[in-house]
């Protein structure tokens, strides 16, 4: 395998009884990367509890080595974990079908973080369980480097996160935004496919331009500054299917603010865990009739429509900064119309 691919896609996988296979372990890799771009439509992640206990059998592929038995035949090993706790199994020839029998559930994400050529020598299959560390409390630029996604907007975003001054909520960015699957696209997606912010890393600017708005909103108190700050940031999230390599079919079949609770899922059972009104909340925000949910129930907090106000003024502004300026100080932009006062001067 080769090295240079160190951000091919991730997987799930789920233990399973080894089944018989003539496939070599070259041939796993080969598998493994051939189909590296086919499952990035959806993300399903287990989640921690407080307690940090856990019991599901899914896991991520975090690292995959490749090595040699002492008696010189190919090996990989795969370090696999669930966020709380890892464990190896070594992969030979016997246990290829675990791997395809992982490709063959729904749609998944399949995202190798990291692949390694080295000599490590594997003397038999090996399962460790071992503690991993919980994504920090506060999200930090060492965890974005990590994704390869450090810039200006990564600063930005921390900077933000560091201002609402809410432990429990700057935690909960961090689970959400620690986790690469959710971290990459989300900086990487376009807002939309052809309206406002309709270019890579759109939904980053335009989610960044909503929640800095309410956050310099007056008349809040703390909590409630942070918790519309939080689901300002967030309240796109679900694009980050939508938007992604697979959503055109996605988008065709599912609104995107439908998917908000099940990318969240992660990070709002965490929260349950801590403050439960915050989680609900958050929960209540992400899906009433406003700021933008087709279906929901009414809102019934206020922020709900500041966050709406903040999402609308950041798209039209964004519109007409593309619009092109036509006569008596109109511009026009795919069928959207604006005018202002100065641009009659023009």
């Amino acid at each position: 395998m080769s090295s240079h691919i160190k951000e091919a896609q991730s997987t799930l996988v789920t233990s399973t009884q080894p089944c018989t296979s003539d496939a070599t372990p070259s041939q796993i890799g080969a598998f493994l990367i051939k189909h590296s771009d086919a499952f990035m439509n959806l993300q399903k992640v287990p989640s921690p509890s407080s307690s940090m206990e856990h019991t599901s059998g899914h896991y991520f592929i975090e690292e995959i080595i490749q090595g040699r038995h002492k008696n010189g035949e190919e090996s990989i090993a795969l370090v696999l974990t669930n966020f709380i706790t890892k464990k190896i199994a070594i992969i030979d020839s016997k246990k290829i079908r675990e791997i395809e029998r992982a490709t063959q559930l729904e749609p998944l994400y399949f995202r190798l973080r990291k692949i390694d050529k080295n000599t490590y020598k594997v003397v038999k299959i090996k399962k460790t369980t071992e503690q991993v560390p919980f994504p920090p409390e506060k999200l930090s630029a060492d965890v974005l480097k990590q994704f390869g996604i450090y810039d200006k907007r990564s600063s930005q975003l921390i900077k933000l996160i560091n201002k609402i001054n809410h432990p429990e909520l700057e935690q909960f960015v961090s689970i959400v935004l620690s986790n690469p699957l959710i971290a990459t696209p989300f900086f990487n997606c376009k807002a939309s496919w052809s309206f406002h912010h309709s270019v890579p890393g759109g939904l980053l600017k335009h989610s960044l331009e909503v929640a800095e708005m309410v956050f310099a909103w007056p008349g809040m108190d703390t909590t409630e500054r942070a918790i519309a700050t939080v689901a300002a940031l967030l309240h796109d999230i679900g694009k980050i299917r939508t938007f992604g390599p697979d959503g055109s079919t996605y988008s065709r079949l599912i609104q995107h603010d439908a998917l908000t609770l099940e990318v969240l899922a992660n990070g709002l059972h965490w929260l349950d865990g801590v403050d439960k009104e915050i989680a609900l909340a958050l929960r209540h925000l992400f899906t009433a009739a406003s700021p933008g949910a087709r279906y929901g129930k009414p809102a019934m907090m206020r922020i709900a429509y500041l966050i709406h106000f903040a999402d609308r003024w950041s798209s039209e502004t964004d519109l007409q900064d593309m619009a092109t300026p036509t006569k008596n100080g109109f511009k026009s932009w795919k069928g959207n119309d604006f005018w202002s006062p100065q641009d009659n001067d023009q």
